[in-house]
């Protein structure tokens, strides 16, 4: 009868360390190539949003900042969260 030569855990682990090695790279990579372009667009866009000139008006509810630009209707636009409001 022909044995089965003994499983050898060391070349399994030295795969595995190799494999999670090279994901934690190429997830590295990853992470880098995608910050680049977003903090310069985020910064594209803070520069844009300090170009215009906004005002602050006093709210029941608190400070609410605004921009006037261009020509056509009004337009009244709200994004995201504006902060905590809190009502007494």
């Amino acid at each position: 009868m022909l044995k089965k030569p003994p499983k050898n855990n060391d070349s399994r682990k030295t795969r595995f360390i190799a494999f999670a090695i090279g994901l934690l790279a190429i997830l590295t990579a990853g992470i880098v190539f995608l910050f680049a372009p977003y903090r310069r667009d985020i910064q594209a866009a803070h520069k844009r949003l300090q170009s215009l000139d906004s005002y602050t008006i006093d709210t029941p509810y608190g400070q609410m900042e605004y921009a006037v630009q261009g020509n056509g209707y009004p337009l009244f636009l709200i994004h995201g969260n504006g902060g905590v409001i809190t009502i007494t």
